[in-house]
């Protein structure tokens, strides 16, 4: 092992051995309730400060702690084949632009508990979307627009993901966010969110429709 991977790999073992000091707590806002404090952030006092490891731009570990209950956030810098791309908010944009400008993770996240019910399977052996109902997750939750096919695309000088859309919702996505700008700041490219499978973290991409075969679904491939 390279000795620049096993410094960051002790890093967050020895995070993560000081930050695992965690008991049982109940719930200060519902009676005989557990959750994770982690996730609700409802009482500021019971969270510690959250630590970013860094090896390089392409692979960071995010350190969440309160008395609970931990998260660990794991960014290798590449979207996997399967991934879920969904539509933003103007607010998730503003947010990770703002972050990724200040040298800062801005975060956009579903919980924990949700990523393995995205989908769920049906006795007829398709998938469905699992619409949340509990208010805290359905606040997360972002309506899905396609899935990424290629994880990345050969001979491209730049790291670049294949997903396959629906052309009529990247249409109103660049129609959002061209409202407001004068025609000269109004970009083709359409702002995305790009979630792993296993992940719970949104992160934010840059979309251009390339109409190879459209047909009467109206599905588009999104690069």
């Amino acid at each position: 092992m390279a000795n620049p991977l096993r410094l960051y790999l002790a890093c967050i073992r020895n995070t993560l051995e000081a930050a695992m000091c965690l008991q049982n707590f109940p719930c200060q806002e519902v009676e005989r309730h557990n959750k994770p404090e982690v996730e609700l952030k409802t009482s500021p006092e019971l969270l510690l400060n959250p630590v970013l490891i860094c090896r390089n731009e392409a692979e960071k570990c995010l350190i969440e702690t309160s008395i609970n209950s931990l998260r660990i956030s794991l960014k290798e810098g590449s979207f996997e084949e399967g991934a879920v791309v969904c539509a933003p908010s103007l607010a998730d944009v503003s947010l990770l632009k703002s972050g990724c400008s200040e040298g800062e993770e801005g975060r956009v996240t579903i919980p924990q508990s949700s990523v393995s019910s995205y989908f769920l399977e049906q006795p007829s052996g398709t998938w469905e979307l699992n619409v949340p109902e509990n208010p805290h997750t359905k606040q997360s939750h972002r309506w899905p627009i396609g899935f990424v096919t290629t994880g990345f695309v050969r001979g491209s000088k730049k790291p670049t993901a294949e997903a396959l859309c629906d052309a009529v919702l990247l249409g109103r996505l660049r129609e959002e966010q061209w409202r407001g700008k004068d025609v000269k700041r109004r970009k083709k490219e359409i702002y995305v969110l790009v979630r792993n499978l296993r992940s719970c973290a949104y992160r934010l991409a840059l979309a251009t429709i390339v109409l190879e075969q459209q047909d009467a679904s109206g599905d588009a491939h999104c690069f």
